[in-house]
């Protein structure tokens, strides 16, 4: 099984190391817009199935930034269906956020 997303964000510890994500694959730092790497990282692991998480990891930065989350979102689906695999499970959840500013959660 292999892996392929930005590095963690820079936290101590992080969700990565203490949910132990890497634990028995191979985790490839890249970014889903960078379709050369992409593609070659899908060529190395060949997979039948493709689970695709790539977002923006900020929902206020997501909001700030429309066109470099879209450009994400759109174009790494993009890079990733003009590769050949058997499935793709496509999953985004940004519009399911809103903040009210309500005081609770």
């Amino acid at each position: 099984m292999s892996g392929y997303a930005l590095a963690p964000l820079p936290a101590r510890p992080s969700l990565f190391e203490t949910a132990r994500v890497g634990a028995g694959m191979e985790s490839i730092l890249g970014d889903v817009i960078n379709y050369d790497h992409l593609v070659s990282t899908l060529r190395s692991a060949a997979p039948n199935i493709v689970i695709h998480m790539a977002a923006q990891l900020l929902v206020r930065y997501s909001y700030a930034n429309r066109d470099e989350t879209d450009r994400t979102k759109v174009m790494g689906t993009v890079h990733l269906l003009q590769h050949s695999v058997r499935a793709v499970l496509n999953i985004i959840s940004d519009e399911c956020y809103e903040n009210p500013e309500w005081i609770w959660g």
